[in-house]
């Protein structure tokens, strides 16, 4: 791999993005009205330059900038609320004119640009300062500076209609290639880390949005102080395995594990089965069912250096059977009481990878602002997933996911999903599990009986996204086999969906499917063995694509929330 990495093109991933040449490095007009974005979301907390070099400019409305990553790129956008950036504007043959796109706006015309046969669109995106700045021909344009979203997700995109099929050429370069394939004479200008070529130098402080230049955490980087411990890989890792009836030591973990979720791909229908080391071996609860906690004692029975040993027990170890393990490490087993919040929880915690296995004891279990309550979960960031059970007591799995919209209340702790269902998002704003109020960087809070249920114990796992190994967030489906792309900045080892309306929970892995298409699920919320039929998803090299039109998957409109977990940083893959 080059110094550099590589670089961002117009992705044939992205539905709508036809008309691409040259190795999706060339968008053009042969046809009519069309749209094209990169796979590549423009993380926050970056500083990046591109350009779009553009030839054969005749009688073109053409739009270069940053489009919402949700937004559907069918056909020409200019209008979309999602659209930030400038747009070249034809009246005839003879008058062009620039202006500022401001989220789909055109804001104040520019003096007219003449016709040429070739322009140099750029931006600067500023990600830090949440702004962008478009320049024509290394000018910066009036309005120039456009105010962009510090929470919204990216993409860079390029747009055009009104053209006749003499075509125009739309050459994206994020720095791999400044002449256009062949449209423009070399720059041969790179950013300040010496990364890429373009046709004028990046202004200070702005770099190739190449691989190379993309951030990644401190904490879980295969290249870091200790790789051997920091690597993706050491904190979740997914085994198969065939059950041997007796005692099987699995292995192949690569680290000893504190959560451990076992499911049975075929013949029978045997329930989930969950185990951590905060409640101890032999103690399991089940993701499809609402029972309590039961402990088997020829179940799981240690927590190993390299996986785990489990006995007879058929949910596990059924002879000839074959089964698959998602492991997930926490603190080695050591845990420590934490008093940050109202009620003392007991918490082992891995913050690098930003997931901790939590235990307590309700204090209250009625509805109501009154009786909400609090506990310590033992991270660095506020969680964007948890899941909840009570222990000693039947109830529902509650489920909070920092992306499942507000439901009629102010945000997404006014809702919940329930693991061991089907059923749509609960937003019935009487009774509210997460007391309408948002995970902290130090608590969670409760509220009822199924989170806080007063003198039951109650376990909570607890993730938050960690840049190039794990991501939280959501999609919208398309209803259709050129489904939407979803950007986590890591290759998915391990990906949880379940839709907002009625669908089952999806779990997809690279373990079970080695190679594209990924297409073999289980359901979190059901006993059923594996499914195969209609699940298709791509897992990529930063991020997964949708190709099942499955409701369960991609319903025309329906929003999916997703967890993902990743072995290999984009930063460090091979592949775009």
């Amino acid at each position: 791999m080059a110094s550099s990495g590589n670089f961002p093109l117009w992705s044939p991933l992205i539905k709508g993005a036809t008309n691409l040449s040259l190795g999706s490095t060339r968008f053009d007009g042969s046809t009519n009205s069309k749209s094209a974005a990169t796979s590549f979301a423009v993380p926050i907390g970056t500083k990046f330059y591109v350009e779009c070099l553009v030839k054969q400019l005749t009688n073109y409305n053409i739009v270069f900038g940053l489009v919402s990553a949700d937004q559907a790129i069918d056909t020409y956008l200019e209008s979309q609320s999602s659209i930030n950036g400038f747009i070249f504007h034809g009246y005839n043959a003879s008058n062009w004119y620039t202006q500022a796109l401001v989220n789909g706006s055109r804001q104040g015309f520019s003096s007219n640009v003449g016709l040429t046969s070739a322009r140099v669109l750029a931006m600067t995106i500023n990600r830090v300062d949440h702004e962008i700045k478009c320049y024509l021909d290394n000018s910066l344009i009036t309005n120039g500076t456009i105010s962009i979203s510090a929470t919204e997700e990216y993409r860079i995109f390029a747009s055009y209609t009104g053209g006749t099929n003499s075509g125009v050429h739309m050459n994206i370069n994020c720095g791999h290639d400044s002449t256009g394939a062949g449209d423009f004479s070399a720059g041969g200008n790179a950013d300040e880390n010496g990364f890429g070529d373009f046709q004028y130098s990046p202004p200070s402080g702005f770099l190739a949005p190449s691989s190379a230049n993309l951030p990644i955490s401190d904490d879980i980087d295969p290249a870091g102080d200790d790789g051997a411990t920091e690597n993706p890989t050491k904190q979740l890792n997914v085994v198969t395995y065939t059950g041997n009836g007796s005692t099987i030591n699995v292995t192949g973990v690569g680290f000893q594990p504190d959560f451990v979720w076992i499911k049975m791909r075929s013949p029978h229908s045997y329930n989930h089965m969950m185990f951590d080391s905060n409640r101890g071996v032999t103690k399991h609860i089940s993701s499809d069912r609402t029972a309590s906690e039961f402990t088997t004692s020829n179940s799981l029975t240690s927590f190993d250096s390299d996986g785990f040993t489990y006995g007879s027990e058929l949910s596990g170890n059924d002879s000839g059977d074959s089964f698959v393990a998602w492991c997930w490490k926490a603190n080695g087993g050591s845990t420590s009481s934490n008093t940050d919040g109202s009620i003392t929880s007991t918490v082992q915690a891995n913050t690098k990878a930003g997931f901790s296995i939590i235990t307590y004891t309700g204090n209250d279990g009625s509805w109501g602002s009154g009786n909400r309550d609090t506990f310590g979960h033992g991270l660095s960031k506020a969680p964007e997933f948890i899941l909840v059970k009570e222990r000693n007591n039947t109830d529902q799995w509650t489920v909070f996911h920092a992306n499942v919209g507000n439901g009629g209340g102010s945000n997404a702790a006014s809702n919940n999903l329930v693991l061991n269902s089907t059923d749509a998002l609960y937003t019935n704003q009487s009774y509210t599990s997460w007391g309408k109020t948002m995970p902290t960087s130090t608590l969670v809070t409760v509220e009822g009986n199924t989170t806080n249920n007063s003198g039951t114990t109650h376990v909570a796992y607890c993730w938050h996204s960690v840049e190039g190994y794990s991501s939280f967030g959501s999609y919208v489906g398309s209803g259709n086999a050129d489904g939407p792309f979803i950007y986590t900045g890591f290759r998915p080892r391990f990906v949880i969906t379940k839709g907002l309306a009625v669908s089952g929970w999806n779990l997809r892995d690279s373990a079970r499917s080695p190679n594209n298409i990924v297409n073999e699920v289980l359901q979190a919320d059901t006993t059923s063995t594996e499914l195969t039929s209609n699940y298709d998803v791509l897992f990529l090299s930063n991020g997964f694509k949708i190709l099942a039109t499955a409701g369960d998957s991609n319903t025309n409109g329906n929003t999916y929330a997703y967890g993902a977990w990743g072995d290999v940083p984009f930063k460090y893959n091979n592949t775009f």
